[in-house]
């Protein structure tokens, strides 16, 4: 008996591994060279955000994250970093019955010349979330896990625009 869940279990992983199947990687440059040995970063050094970024960038084959912008090959520059929660349905009773959870997030890549790699550009974050007043702890709890998912998507769709950046930076536009 114990020999035929060995087999069932050995088939099934061979089935799965066959199809192709293999689990998402949550970095997209994880081994993947980026177009510039080193970059700064425009955000607070002690903050999560930093420390998540960082990490992700230093999976790549070869880019390292500095201090100092004056040495960096490219520096992430942070426009704007907003979040915002709005009601998004009522109950008939007038109570929030859903929220959406919104993370702005606005930056730029460059040199120190100020020549773009990666132009100025937005990646909006949303996730819906329903809401009751009966389950208020558990509520919080779970805004807190969506917080966190809105902070992996953003960091993985800006590692995504970041591996896909021109690997000579374009010169800027003259007015």
């Amino acid at each position: 008996m114990r020999s035929m869940r060995l087999v069932i279990v050995i088939v099934a992983v061979s089935l799965l591994t066959a199809c192709g199947f293999k689990l998402r990687n949550s970095n997209p440059v994880s081994g993947r060279a980026l177009p510039f040995a080193t970059i700064s970063l425009s955000l607070p050094v002690q903050s999560e955000f930093y420390a998540q970024v960082q990490t992700a960038i230093e999976a790549s084959a070869s880019t390292r994250v500095v201090t100092d912008a004056g040495k960096a090959d490219a520096i992430l520059t942070v426009l704007s970093d907003t979040s915002e929660k709005s009601i998004l349905s009522l109950s008939a009773a007038g109570r929030a019955r859903e929220f959406q959870l919104v993370r702005n997030f606005k930056f730029r890549v460059h040199t120190s010349q100020q020549a773009d790699y990666v132009p100025v550009s937005q990646i909006s974050v949303r996730r819906t979330m329903t809401f009751s007043d009966d389950l208020v702890l558990s509520k919080e709890s779970e805004e807190a896990v969506i917080w966190a998912d809105i902070q992996k998507d953003l960091i993985s769709q800006l590692m995504r625009r970041i591996l896909a950046a021109k690997a000579k930076p374009v010169a800027p536009a003259e007015d």
